[in-house]
């Protein structure tokens, strides 16, 4: 099928264009951009549109991929929707949880598949930490987090009215890391806003518990010097996870293991985990799964809607 990318952000031009153009699913890449910036050397590219609307209308019924400021992925995402589209959309998929709800509903009644890209969960690294844990005779009964990207002012991630702020953009990563490690939403939780900008905050901590004896520590944020690090102890057993929420598709990932105090490494092969999501897109395509990957979306956006309503009710 086609793929119709609206908004050729930075993370479009370096993630998700390369790993449209492995697909052996993907025939032509339309891009939607007012901008022709860096769209030169898109493979397999097809027709380049200024307006996001006549690119929705014009392109065939496919595969539509929305990244654009927070803001606008319920507006776009939705007309993909009613044109006929599947659509997969950069996390946040949406700023609120009423938007999520109206728009999975949606994409099932049609008949569509709607995803929202928290790629991470796809890389096979976590098969391998599954594995290590699997051979110890343990699991997972605390996990640390820490993930601060940089940003630089610009960034509209700064700004309030285009969705910005270190919740929405780095909450996703909390929602769905005790999905990732437990299969469950958190029963309890408490969070704290760190450090405020002139229009959002730009740092979060948060504690969570997802039953009897499990638990999460995370912090979250555009402050501090580049943190990206998943920690998870259990009986007898600490295993270490460097860049465990965004892996350069190149980079292999050197797990650290301390058993009984022994220390051993394990290392996780360089992967896309980009392609990988992707993949999984197209088959639940081909499967006319409409229900796996929208439930996904939606157990994330709860999680994150409880995350948000916990802060502002400070």
């Amino acid at each position: 099928m086609d793929v119709l990318v609206i908004g050729c952000s930075s993370f479009a031009r370096r993630r998700v264009l390369p790993a449209l153009a492995t697909l052996d699913g993907v025939d032509a890449v339309h891009v939607a951009s007012r901008s022709t910036a860096g769209l030169a050397d898109v493979p397999r590219r097809g027709r380049w549109f200024a307006d996001y609307q006549q690119a929705i209308d014009a392109t065939p019924p496919g595969l539509v991929y929305v990244s654009l400021t927070n803001d606008a992925h319920a507006r776009w995402v939705e007309a993909a929707l009613e044109r006929g589209h599947h659509v997969v959309v950069d996390k946040p998929a949406f700023t609120e949880l009423a938007a999520a709800e109206r728009l999975v509903a949606l994409a099932c009644d049609r008949g569509r598949v709607l995803a929202e890209a928290t790629t991470y969960a796809f890389h096979p690294l976590w098969a391998q930490v599954q594995a290590i844990f699997a051979e110890h005779g343990s699991a997972p009964s605390h996990v640390t987090v820490a993930f601060t990207p940089p940003l630089p002012p610009d960034n509209y991630r700064f700004r309030r009215a285009l969705g910005g702020g270190a919740l929405l953009d780095a909450g996703p990563y909390f929602a769905s890391i005790g999905r990732l490690v437990w299969g469950a939403a958190p029963e309890w939780l408490s969070a704290c806003i760190d450090s405020v900008g002139a229009e959002v905050e730009t740092s979060f901590s948060v504690l969570a518990r997802y039953g009897a004896g499990r638990a999460l520590v995370g912090h979250f944020g555009f402050t501090a010097e580049y943190r990206n690090w998943i920690g998870l102890l259990g009986p007898g057993l600490d295993v270490e996870v460097p860049g465990g929420f965004s892996t350069p598709p190149d980079r292999v990932t050197e797990i650290k293991v301390r058993h009984r105090d022994a220390i051993s490494t394990r290392q996780a092969p360089a992967a896309p985990a980009m392609r990988l999501f992707l993949e999984a897109v197209l088959g639940a395509i081909a499967r006319e799964d409409w229900t796996t990957l929208g439930q996904t979306l939606l157990d994330d956006a709860r999680v994150l809607d409880r995350l948000l309503r916990e802060v502002r009710a400070l």
